[in-house]
């Protein structure tokens, strides 16, 4: 035969299986919404414990004690204060507050739970809430829910309201009323009552979820859930031309991506692209967006405004093609986007740059000999180079001798035989290529009868992205020896 504590063991555990099934049929088979991934509000559940301080302590059981903390996420009105509850139906370390609420939370029946009691014959707590407007006007749907209960055997009155602005004194906007009574069925793990309503609330305003209770009622699962809401998008831009360095006057390609990362439509989108003023060879290929038409003067690239959609689907990117052919400076594309309900510009703006591939040209001008006897032959020769590992666009270079010498001869197998001018001692190629390829030397042999007079041969090139001017000119001179002299030197 079972003992007296027995049988009410075996009761206890059967009344906890009951209130696990009729928490399971309210949630589920009734429709009642679970709040606890999208509720809004801060610790609902009253789970978070507060920060004690000395002789504070949760109140267990018909333990009195002093209350004297704050509850985590709750502002209380002045001068009251909150009475957390803890309960525990799970032995050996049961804890029972009947008669004063019902033994289990609404969310763990037998288990730990926590609820609020009120605390000096009622009280009144709120939390205080935005409405999002992601930069739109508009208004948003929420419900707002809770449960009471009664206590001690008796009924007692809560109610939760939806209130304009911070605390319990604003406009009742949306309110529920409940009369909660104790123990219903004599169940000592029942009595919680359900409380829901919904409210609609402008967006971009502040708003307060309040809870209002009297002496004879417990509260527990708080909670504020978004129905509908003026979502937020994301549009972010990306500039790719993977080449950092181009050839002069070769084509440069890349991609701009706008895109809506977000699972929001965008409203209203803006999309500016930018390149660098004076290009040439521009073209902007958009599916979406068309033809982009690109004004010189300041580099902006214009779509056609009927293509350019009113919103951008969620998770949807819009692509364009550009292309240009790349000049002797950095060429910078910037490209910018937006959308009224944009909540994130950290993303808005993307950039790329595509820099010229620079060379260095140089000239050295080889004359053996410091002086030569008046009437010999002297023999030199002249070198152009681009030292560099890049295509030297653009090359310029000339050879100026003195003039009014003769016997002037001056040959290179590449820029063929110059044509010297007595008058200005310019001598000019015939074959002088617009690019020298990387690690490439021109070069030149030279000679000429040497006068009676000092011969100055200076070498001169360059090219458009040669970006090292100081090996671009190289000088020598040939002094005029007499007969019977030394390094130019009579005796």
């Amino acid at each position: 035969m079972k003992t007296a504590k027995q049988c009410i063991d075996t009761l206890t555990q059967k009344l906890q299986k009951l209130w696990q099934l009729a928490l399971l049929l309210a949630l589920f088979g009734l429709g009642l919404p679970s709040f606890a991934q999208s509720n809004l509000l801060t610790n609902g559940d009253f789970s978070t414990l507060p920060t004690l301080q000395p002789g504070d302590q949760i109140r267990l059981g018909n333990n009195l004690f002093s209350y004297t903390y704050t509850l985590p996420g709750w502002t209380f009105s002045i001068g009251e204060k909150p009475n957390l509850v803890k309960v525990n139906l799970t032995p050996p370390n049961s804890i029972s507050y009947y008669p004063s609420g019902p033994n289990s939370d609404v969310t763990n029946p037998g288990g730990v739970g926590y609820y609020l009691d009120i605390a000096g014959g009622a009280n009144a707590a709120y939390q205080t809430f935005n409405v999002p407007s992601c930069g739109q006007a508009g208004t948003a749907s929420y419900r707002f829910s809770g449960y009471f209960s009664g206590r001690d055997g008796q009924t007692g009155n809560g109610s939760i309201s939806i209130r304009q602005g911070t605390g319990i004194t604003g406009a009742d906007l949306a309110k529920v009323s409940v009369i909660a009574a104790s123990n219903i069925g004599g169940a000592t793990t029942g009595g919680w009552f359900f409380a829901s309503s919904t409210v609609d609330l402008t967006a971009g305003q502040t708003y307060s979820y309040v809870i209002l209770m009297d002496n004879p009622v417990n509260f527990d699962e708080a909670a504020l859930v978004p129905l509908t809401t003026l979502g937020c998008a994301d549009m972010s831009v990306v500039v790719d031309i993977p080449q950092a360095t181009a050839l002069l006057g070769s084509t440069v390609n890349g991609t701009v991506t706008f895109a809506n990362t977000s699972a929001n439509p965008a409203v209203g989108p803006t999309f500016t692209l930018k390149l660098t003023p004076n290009l040439v060879g521009v073209s902007v290929v958009s599916p979406v967006l068309g033809v982009g038409s690109y004004d010189p003067t300041n580099g902006i690239v214009t779509f056609p405004p009927a293509n350019v959609p009113a919103n951008v689907a969620p998770n949807t990117t819009l692509t364009a093609a550009i292309s240009f052919t790349q000049p002797n400076s950095v060429v910078n594309v910037t490209a910018t986007t937006s959308a009224v309900n944009d909540t994130n510009s950290a993303n808005n703006t993307g950039t790329d740059s595509v820099a010229p591939q620079a060379a260095d040209m140089s000239a050295v001008v080889d004359i053996p000999q410091a002086a030569a006897p008046v009437g010999s032959t002297v023999n030199g020769t002249v070198s152009f180079a681009n030292t560099s590992a890049n295509t030297a666009n653009g090359l310029t270079l000339s050879l100026q001798l003195s003039p009014g010498l003769a016997g002037v001869n001056v040959v290179s197998a590449v820029l063929g035989t110059g044509v010297y001018n007595p008058t200005t001692g310019q001598v000019s190629f015939p074959n002088v290529p617009a690019n020298v390829a990387p690690n490439t030397t021109l070069t030149a042999a030279i000679s000429f009868t040497q006068p009676n007079s000092v011969v100055n041969v200076t070498a001169t090139t360059s090219a458009v992205n040669d970006t090292n001017s100081a090996n671009n000119v190289s000088n020598r001179t040939v002094e005029a020896a007499q007969p019977g002299s030394i390094s130019g030197k009579v005796w």
